[in-house]
């Protein structure tokens, strides 16, 4: 049927090639898809035969499911109530794990309330745990939020492994001197089926979210003198928060030198860890999977609403968003940035140049970061998949006004409709490195089932060539004391040693969780959350140090 249909389409229209592609890559996802869910009947059947790891499906997943399916059987024929909406999310939760019941009594029971406190606010769902601080204290209390965004056409649940993942450190032997209550962990949900108007709505929309649920969890408590804030965004996510806290920071600043935003009660807010996975920085014009003419790229941006102007640079947003002190300076002011980027091919929707914000014609320096110490999790070592760190060093004081890229934005409109130039790609990754970032290099190929090898093919017919091996590139890049932005595009960007995978990586680098199908095909990205969790919450809780050695310095 597959072969017909694309027969059929290809004896019509001669050039529909990039829609004959899409359609051929749709049929393989929907083949493998199906592949899945029969072999998980396979084992409910049959347990004494073995399954390969990729497809096992466990007799408690399935009884699990069963069960899903009924609760949404029985929610069709009623309207649904939120109560009924968060039941499904708890019981979509046994899926993750055989021992998640226990893991979810140690857990705060969250429930969720619809609040409307004023006719512009939008109805936003918050945890009424919020509320439930130990006050008691008579040290005056910092409280730390971390702020979970999804991206395009997504929803809170996409990062809900994360989410737990956030929790389960917390609530860890060694978070042993961390009080619960001073840690939150939020979804999102603001942009839940609104992510095609743009991003400066969705950012906006971000930002009323964030500070209802900072209002309603100090109202009841006095002894708050800090608040620090914490984001991970992913995909468009990363680009919804690089806008918020812009418009966050200039609401709230009180002192543009040292950098203080104060709420109107006194307590002072101040940006801790910034953190993106698979996220556009430069956007996806000149950077799709597949290299589309300018004219293709602009129908795309329009069909897909204001979102895609932006992303596709119809708009001048991202330009502005990477060049401009007002949006610079506030993601200067987090102690930490951190970019997850897919390497080697694997990402169809946000390809590693401008998800990591390297580029061929960039020489901006960067240094790799050695991590002698292997880190086994959950029966996998971390550094099977994160393979390479680099970071950038931190340029300046935070001043951009005499940044002669934002003297004139007009460049970017000369190329609205015609082929974006390098050099704008150029100055946008070197404003956005002169932040100091710290750049994670994931490869997730090995966990793709399908892909072609062209390794042996390549090997004999190289012949002196002078092409290296990725081991061999990284030898080298580890002789330097520094690398040049260039140096990371060659070594990162193309495919692994002639090895090309299904470009799956977008949603298993965070391991989503959006429904029972993604957490079966994205699992394999577990390890990778698991250690962004654990890295995030150290971050976090190093800002009192980090603090109290500003203020011994100053």
């Amino acid at each position: 049927m597959v072969i017909e249909l694309v027969t059929k389409t290809l004896s019509h229209n001669v050039t529909a090639y990039p829609y004959t592609i899409m359609l051929i890559m749709s049929s393989i996802i929907t083949i493998i898809l199906v592949s899945i869910i029969s072999l998980s009947k396979t084992v409910s059947s049959t347990s004494s035969d073995r399954v390969p790891h990729s497809f096992y499906v466990s007799a408690s997943f399935m009884n699990t499911f069963t069960r899903l399916q009924e609760e949404i059987e029985r929610l069709n024929t009623m309207a649904p109530t939120k109560k009924d909406l968060l039941s499904i999310r708890y019981l979509r939760d046994d899926i993750w794990e055989n021992d998640l019941k226990k893991k979810k009594e140690q857990r705060r029971k969250a429930r969720l309330k619809l609040k409307n406190d004023s006719p512009s606010s939008p109805s936003l769902l918050i945890y009424d745990d919020y509320t439930e601080m130990k006050s008691n204290s008579k040290d005056e209390i910092e409280i730390h939020f971390c702020f979970l965004v999804h991206g395009y056409k997504g929803s809170s649940s996409d990062l809900a492994y994360l989410e737990l993942a956030l929790n389960n450190v917390c609530d860890s032997d060694d978070m042993s001197t961390l009080s619960r209550d001073n840690f939150i962990v939020h979804s999102v949900i603001c942009n839940e089926g609104k992510t095609d108007d743009g991003i400066q709505n969705g950012g906006d929309r971000v930002v009323m979210e964030v500070m209802d649920v900072i209002h309603h969890k100090i109202k009841d408590c006095k002894k708050i003198k800090n608040i620090t804030l914490s984001f991970v965004g992913n995909s468009l996510g990363g680009l919804y928060s690089r806008y918020a806290i812009a418009k966050i920071y200039d609401k709230f600043l009180v002192d543009g030198k040292n950098n203080i935003m104060q709420l109107n009660n006194g307590i002072q807010l101040h940006f801790n860890v910034f953190c993106s996975t698979a996220s556009p920085h430069l956007g996806v014009a000149d950077h799709t999977y597949i290299t589309l003419p300018r004219s293709a790229e602009i129908g795309i941006g329009y069909a897909m609403r204001q979102t895609g102007k932006d992303l596709f640079r119809i708009s001048d947003l991202l330009w502005n968003m990477a060049t401009s002190e007002k949006y610079l300076k506030p993601l200067g002011s987090f102690r930490k940035r951190v970019a997850y980027a897919n390497a080697f091919g694997t990402d169809f929707m946000v390809p590693t140049e401008t998800a990591a914000f390297v580029h061929p014609d960039s020489r901006h320096p960067h240094r790799l970061i050695e991590d002698k110490q292997k880190e086994n999790i959950k029966g996998k070592e971390i550094n099977d998949y994160i393979i390479a760190s680099f970071c950038t060093e931190k340029t300046g004081n935070n001043d951009f006004s005499n940044n002669s890229i934002n003297k004139d934005n007009s460049s970017s409109l000369l190329w609205r409709n015609k082929r974006n130039n390098a050099d704008e790609f150029v100055s946008m990754a070197t404003s956005l490195d002169s932040l100091g970032w710290k750049k994670v290099f994931v490869d997730m190929s090995e966990e793709i089932p399908i892909g072609l090898d062209f390794s042996k093919i390549q090997n004999k017919i190289k012949l002196g060539s002078g092409k290296n091996t990725f081991m061999e590139k990284m030898e080298l890049l580890r002789e330097k004391d520094f690398v040049e932005s260039r140096d990371l595009a060659s070594t990162f960007v193309k495919a692994k040693d002639y090895r090309y995978n299904l470009p799956l990586g977008h949603n298993m680098i965070c391991a989503h969780s959006k429904n029972y199908l993604n957490v079966m095909l994205f699992r394999a990205g577990r390890p990778v959350m698991d250690k962004l969790a654990k890295d995030m919450i150290e971050d976090i809780l190093s800002w009192k140090r980090d603090a109290k050695e500003e203020i011994v310095s100053t």
